[in-house]
C-alpha cells in the first residue's frame, strides 16, 4: 500500500511516464506488465549468486548485518543511518577487482 500511494503523487506519475516513454513502453499498465514478469522470473538461486559475486565480499562473518546504500553520488545520507563508507561504483570495482 505504501508504494502504490508513493507512486500515486503527480511528481512520480511525470516521472514514470516520461521513464516510460524513454524505454519504449506504451503505457504505465505495458510498463508494470513488464516489471512483474521479469521480477517473477528471479529465483532464489539468482539472488544467492548476485549475493555472493556482488554482496557477500562487504559481510562480516563476526557481524553478519550490513547495510548496502546506493544513491546518486550528490545525496547526503542523513546521520540518523549510521557511519557509511563512501565510495563510487568505479572505486568499488577497482578495489575488488575478480575473475568473474
Amino acid at each position: 500500500y505504501e508504494n502504490t500511494l508513493e507512486q500515486s503523487t503527480t511528481k512520480k506519475m511525470l516521472e514514470q511516464s516520461i521513464s516510460n516513454s524513454i524505454n519504449g513502453f506504451k503505457d504505465a499498465t505495458e510498463y508494470n506488465t513488464w516489471k512483474s514478469v521479469h521480477l517473477a522470473a528471479v529465483t532464489k538461486n539468482d539472488m544467492r549468486r548476485v549475493f555472493e559475486r556482488y554482496v557477500s565480499r562487504f559481510a562480516d562473518k563476526d557481524y553478519p548485518l550490513f547495510r548496502l546504500l546506493v544513491t546518486p553520488s550528490e545525496t547526503e545520507i542523513p546521520a540518523d543511518l549510521g557511519l557509511f563508507e563512501v565510495k563510487t561504483l568505479d572505486e568499488i570495482s577497482a578495489t575488488y577487482k575478480t575473475d568473474y
